[in-house]
């Protein structure tokens, strides 16, 4: 078996226990599999820390009291949410500026 077999391997691995691989590749995956003990354990490996991964995400899932999720959805479906007020605000200031700006020429040459 060649080299790069073995690295085709490692770099398909994750998407093989993914079910991401098109036929072709699965194929190939399981052959090397079969044939290489090697490979066999390292493909073992990944499935046992896919499902220790899964096992704590399992675990810690419901220990959370608040759900931020449903929080940030009513926040964004919120139609005030991300409207602001700003305009008549900086209306106003603009305003005042100008008439400021007026009022100072208005005193200096009259």
């Amino acid at each position: 078996m060649n080299n790069n077999a073995g690295i085709d391997y490692i770099d398909n691995l994750s998407a093989y226990i993914d079910n991401e691989l098109d036929n072709a590749q699965n194929i190939k995956i399981k052959k090397l599999t079969m044939v290489n003990p090697l490979m066999r354990k390292e493909l073992e490996n990944m499935y046992k820390f896919r499902k220790i991964l899964f096992n704590a995400f399992e675990r810690t899932k419901y220990r959370l009291k608040k759900d931020y999720s449903k929080n940030i959805v009513a926040k964004i479906s919120n139609e005030d949410y991300y409207t602001t007020t700003y305009f008549k605000r900086i209306a106003m200031l603009f305003v005042a500026i100008i008439s400021a700006i007026i009022g100072g020429f208005i005193y200096l040459y009259f």
